[in-house]
């Protein structure tokens, strides 16, 4: 029984010393909480919106100057904050064949855009 409270002790005491050729100093984890989101400026142009949308209107990419005054997204459906979410989180589903790549956005940073693109 007494070869038992020693090992015991044994375990505890290098648990309490931690392990020989531990990191005296780990670098801390990265809290994503704790992350400034990007804003929707930010965001336009790390997603390169602003490679095809720039302030001039071509035929493939029209601008987004003005956007919240215009009656339609893509040509298609109703402009509001509802119907450009669903535009930029898939547009080939509102539009097929459409030049507008999915980027793969998070909802977050779909409704940072969203806000951000109905400032322009």
């Amino acid at each position: 029984m007494a070869g038992l409270n020693i090992k015991y002790s044994v375990v505890l005491a290098l648990l309490l010393m931690g392990c020989p050729g531990e990191i005296s100093n780990p670098t801390p984890p990265v809290d994503p909480a704790g992350e400034e989101p990007a804003t929707g400026e930010e965001l336009y142009k790390d997603k390169a919106c602003r490679n095809c949308h720039s302030e001039y209107s071509s035929t493939s990419c029209p601008t987004l100057a003005g956007f919240s005054q215009k009656a339609l997204i893509a040509g298609k459906i109703p402009n509001n904050r509802t119907n450009l979410r669903k535009w930029l989180k898939n547009p080939s589903s509102i539009k097929y064949g459409t030049m507008m790549p999915n980027l793969g956005l998070t909802d977050q940073e779909i409704d940072t855009l969203v806000e951000y693109i109905y400032t322009l």
